[in-house]
């Protein structure tokens, strides 16, 4: 990202390995083979056992957005009712 169009909360990095796995994320930063952005629930554990150390602490969005798709109809589904009803009581 050239510096002009970067955002103020931005930092410029060039990974070296990319992956779109969890698992596969939380393994490699255990091998200490570079930093990852895992969710808090993934890595606790090994945060409170010391095998792994929050950084830039200060990046981290409090919100998360959370959407739910789903076909438009005049009559939703009772499943697809009670799935968006459970999700929006855990938020």
């Amino acid at each position: 990202i050239a510096h002009s169009m970067r955002k103020a909360d931005d930092i410029p990095c060039r990974p070296y390995i990319r992956v779109n796995d969890t698992e596969t994320m939380l393994r490699l930063a255990l091998e200490g083979l570079g930093l990852v952005k895992l969710h808090h629930y993934v890595v606790k554990e090994y945060l409170e056992k010391g095998l792994l150390q929050e950084l830039l602490s200060a990046y981290n969005k409090k919100e998360i957005p959370i959407y739910v798709a789903y076909q438009q109809r005049r009559f939703v589904a009772s499943k697809v009712r009670a799935f968006i009803d459970f999700i929006a009581s855990k938020i």
